[in-house]
C-alpha cells in the first residue's frame, strides 16, 4: 500500500495492490465467484482506508443489507494485517436459473439496500470511533466515495478492482483525495486558489481514469511504477510504502475464554454428538471442544 503527494497540491492518494495475501484469504472460503471478487474489492478498499486515518488498534468496514450478500466485513489492523469474509444467502447460487446465480448479479443486485459502518477500536486509553453511511451507487467504490462525502466531507474518487488470474486471486484500488484548503490567508487571491485547486482536481481524477485495470493487477507493475505512470506530470512523492498480509487473531485459547463466560445450559446446547464445534468466520479454522475438556472450562 503507497500513500503519495501531488506536487504542491493539496490532493493526496493510496494505491494498493494485494496479491498472494489476498489469495490466501479468500481461499480459505469456497465463496462463488462474485461473493470472491466483492470481498477482494472490500479488502482492497479497507487496507486505503486504513491509512487514510491514524489509529492504534484495529480498523473494521462492514456491509449490511437485505440483498443475497448480506454482510461483507474487512478488519485491518494498524500495522497492515488484514482479514476478511463474507455472508451470503447460499440458495441463490443453487437456482437453476442462470438469470439469478451470483455470477450475473451485479455488486448493487448482490447487496440490495442497507449501509456501511466504518469501525476504528483503539487501545484503551484512546477514543473508538464509529461512522455509518447509506449503501448508495452501483459500485463499492460508488458507495465508498459517499462514505468520504458524508462522514467527513472530503472529496474522493476511487477505483476499486479485483480478478481471479492463473497465479490467484488478486486485487487493487487506488484514490485520490481533495482536501480541504487551509482557512484564512490572502483573501484577494482566494478565487484565483479556489480555481487552481479545482483544476488540480479535475486533471488527477482524469489521469487516474486513464489507467487500465490490468495495470492495477498485474504484479509486475509496483504501486511506485503505476503512481508514476499516471503522475509523472503532476510532481507525484511517493511516501512510505506499507505491506499488507492476510493473518487471524482466533486461537483456541481465544475460545475457551469466550465460553467459559457462558452459561452451561447455553454451552449444552451448542454440543452436538458430545462435541462442540467452533469456527472462524475470518479464516475458516475448527476448534472443537469434548465434554470433559468442556466441563472442566465451566468449573474453573
Amino acid at each position: 500500500m503507497l500513500p503519495f503527494l501531488l506536487g504542491s497540491s493539496s490532493i493526496s492518494g493510496r494505491i494498493v495492490k494485494l496479491g498472494t495475501e489476498l489469495d490466501r484469504a479468500i481461499k480459505q472460503h469456497n465463496y462463488p465467484k462474485n461473493i470472491s471478487l466483492a470481498l477482494g474489492e472490500f479488502l482492497a478498499l479497507g487496507s486505503m482506508l486504513a491509512a487514510t486515518i491514524k489509529f492504534d488498534g484495529n480498523l473494521k468496514i462492514q456491509t449490511h443489507s437485505d440483498g443475497p450478500l448480506g454482510m461483507l466485513v474487512a478488519d485491518i489492523s494498524n500495522s497492515g494485517v488484514v482479514r476478511g469474509y463474507a455472508n451470503y444467502d447460499e440458495s441463490y447460487d443453487k437456482v437453476s436459473n442462470s438469470d439469478f446465480s451470483f455470477n450475473n448479479l451485479s455488486f448493487n443486485d448482490l447487496v440490495g439496500s442497507g449501509y456501511m459502518a466504518l469501525t476504528i477500536d483503539q487501545d484503551k486509553n484512546k477514543q473508538s470511533y464509529q461512522g455509518v453511511v447509506e449503501l448508495k451507487g452501483d459500485s463499492l467504490a460508488s458507495c465508498a466515495k459517499s462514505y468520504f462525502l458524508q462522514s467527513v466531507q472530503v472529496k474522493t474518487d476511487i477505483i476499486l478492482a479485483a480478478e481471479y488470474t492463473e497465479r490467484g486471486w488478486r486485487a487493487g484500488g487506488i484514490m485520490v483525495q481533495k482536501m480541504p484548503l487551509e482557512e484564512g490567508g490572502d483573501k484577494v487571491s482566494d478565487k484565483y486558489i479556489l480555481d487552481l485547486d479545482k483544476e488540480d482536481w479535475d486533471r488527477a481524477v482524469i489521469l487516474m481514469g486513464s489507467m487500465r485495470i490490468s495495470e492495477l493487477l498485474d504484479e509486475e507493475i509496483s504501486a511506485d511504477q503505476l503512481a508514476f505512470r499516471l503522475f509523472h506530470n503532476e510532481g507525484v512523492r511517493g511516501l512510505e510504502a506499507q505491506k499488507i498480509r492476510f493473518g487471524c487473531s482466533c486461537s483456541r485459547d481465544r475460545c475457551e475464554r469466550v465460553l467459559s463466560t457462558l452459561p452451561r445450559e447455553e454451552i449444552e446446547e451448542m454440543v452436538k454428538n458430545g462435541v462442540l464445534t467452533m469456527v472462524c468466520q475470518f479464516c475458516n479454522s475448527v476448534h472443537t471442544f469434548d465434554v470433559s475438556s468442556l466441563d472442566a472450562l465451566i468449573s474453573s
